[in-house]
């Protein structure tokens, strides 16, 4: 499994994704077709549930609901670091 990050970018806000897929493209594929605003993979981090676990923890403080959270400079940072 891998802990894929998606982006979000539109007029009224930037947000990422994190979740984990065992097929990071299809499964944004398949979020595509439910968003008006395009999607776009920007990374992907080795590990399954416990590291986006982690991750969720790590950040809570810019999730905005669910698996999406604010994309603030800082944590575009921490997802470049990550995901390398």
């Amino acid at each position: 499994m891998i802990c894929s990050v998606l982006h979000s970018l539109h007029l009224m806000a930037d947000r990422v994704k994190i979740g984990t897929a065992a097929d990071p493209l299809a499964r944004m594929r398949q979020l595509q077709t439910a968003s008006s605003h395009p999607l776009s993979l920007i990374g992907t981090i080795r590990g399954g549930r416990a590291v986006e676990r982690a991750i969720h923890t790590r950040y809570a403080a810019f999730r905005c609901s669910g698996e999406w959270f604010h994309l603030s400079t800082f944590l575009r940072n921490a997802i470049d670091r990550l995901a390398s």
